[in-house]
């Protein structure tokens, strides 16, 4: 991508909205045909066994607006599994039901988004109610303590990525950004949007490095800290199989940190279709 403004732009929607990923890796990538034209956003499933093959932890990709067919499949996964470890910064033990518990700012951006690319939003699609479901992020109370602690806030991060794209990116409005405004403006070319979306999820670097920083931040690393304390709590409860079901962008620090620390043998992964790029479900 050559325009800060687009990358910027579409960035912080993806960002904001909580549609946030780690860029085309292991975790999340563009499904194309034979003609390399798109044809999917995937995310993954990959498992890691211990040395003595009777523990294994999987990390799942959760891309947080996604096809209805996709939240499906995933329940039918999350069965397989003792635990499943999932993220919302909520109360202790939160299991959410409706996506209109996503209040303020960020709720209304993530129902918008999901209206724009024909979306269904994962809390009221995901059923947190099942008894193997462990909420494994932190309270709102330690966020806000942890963002405190690390002076840290969402204005902070907002200058922080925009600072960064204003130093790497070049100025000046090309095709690509055309693009973007025109299927924003015209709602027939919304499934042009919905790749154009789908490439930027691939390229987000440009909003993570600058909200991470080099001493991590209270969005990512320090929650990745709660939901692996966590781990250790139903490893130690003698859980065998279990899932970890973040946000893509947590899950290079949990696959590192799996290998290193619990000497973790990475597995192949399979891949499972979050958005058509094909079609548009109005």
């Amino acid at each position: 991508m050559k325009n800060w403004r687009w990358r910027f732009t579409g960035g912080m929607l993806l960002v904001w909205s909580g549609i946030l990923c780690a860029g085309e890796s292991e975790f999340v990538r563009i499904q194309k045909d034979e003609k390399q034209q798109p044809i999917a956003l995937e995310t993954s499933m990959i498992p890691f066994q211990s040395e003595d093959g009777e523990v294994s932890v999987t990390l799942i990709g959760a891309i947080h607006l996604g096809e209805k067919a996709y939240y499906e499949k995933l329940n039918e996964e999350f069965k397989k599994f003792d635990a499943v470890l999932y993220e919302i910064v909520a109360p202790e033990g939160s299991r959410p039901v409706s996506e209109e518990e996503c209040s303020g700012w960020v709720g209304w951006s993530q129902r918008f988004s999901g209206q724009l690319l024909g979306l269904t939003h994962q809390i009221g699609a995901i059923d947190y109610s099942a008894k193997n479901m462990i909420h494994a992020d932190m309270t709102p109370k330690e966020f806000d303590k942890a963002m405190k602690d690390r002076n840290e806030s969402f204005l902070i991060w907002y200058a922080r990525t925009l600072g960064y794209q204003t130093g790497v990116a070049p100025v000046g409005m090309d095709e690509e950004e055309i693009r973007f405004w025109l299927v924003l403006a015209f709602p027939g070319k919304r499934l042009g949007l919905k790749r154009l979306m789908a490439e930027q999820m691939t390229d987000m670097d440009a909003s993570i490095v600058p909200v991470e920083g080099k001493e991590g931040s209270a969005l990512l690393k320090d929650r990745n800290d709660k939901a692996l304390k966590i781990l250790r709590t139903q490893l130690d409860a003698g859980k065998k199989n279990i899932a970890i079901f973040y946000g893509a962008a947590h899950l290079p620090y949990f696959s590192q940190t799996l290998e290193k620390e619990f000497h973790f043998k990475k597995q192949k992964p399979v891949w499972l279709e979050a958005w058509n790029l094909v079609n548009f479900n109005d």
